[in-house]
């Protein structure tokens, strides 16, 4: 006779994903004659979950290098920028996010900028990233129990049956 028997683990019960395409202008007391590059560093990133939806918010440091005073002058532009993007989710039917539900973000492609264009005194910047975010819960699966019969295959008997101990004498 079978008994059953439930199991209470944690799954994946909802995903999200999004990708960003983000513009800045910034502006620079200077007459601006090239940008030379552009890096974005220090991203950190948290989920968060408020007002019945899901967010991954965070922040990063914008650095463009550029040239002035007809390309014989270079310096370093600096800026913060802190965003909070909602995620919309898929659920698995019939899950909804609980208070003991978890939440994972994963940064697909970390913000880079994918477009820089210099005019006078400003700086025009695309800034490119992409997310996924799992929601964590608890579920049950029903599993089906036997009790292991003695006249029934043992994994310690198979292995003592089939050893031969006169292996060496042959």
């Amino acid at each position: 006779m079978s008994v059953y028997r439930e199991i209470v683990t944690k799954a994946v019960v909802g995903k999200g994903k999004k990708k960003d395409n983000q513009d800045f202008t910034f502006k620079v007391d200077k007459n601006l004659s090239k940008g030379l590059g552009c890096w974005i560093i220090n991203h950190e990133f948290t989920p968060v979950f408020k007002d019945e939806k899901t967010y991954i918010k965070g922040s990063y440091d914008v650095n463009i290098w550029y040239a002035y005073d007809e390309d014989t002058q270079t310096e370093l532009f600096k800026s913060k920028q802190e965003y909070e993007e909602e995620i919309v989710l898929k659920m698995k039917q019939g899950e909804t996010i609980k208070p003991q539900s978890e939440l994972k973000a994963f940064c697909l492609k970390y913000p880079t900028c994918t477009q820089l264009q210099i005019k006078g005194n400003e700086i025009y910047l695309t800034v490119e990233k992409d997310f996924a975010l799992d929601v964590i819960g608890e579920t049950k699966l029903k599993i089906q129990v036997s009790k292991l019969d003695e006249d029934e295959w043992s994994l310690e008997d198979e292995i003592e049956n089939s050893v031969n101990v006169d292996y060496i004498n042959k």
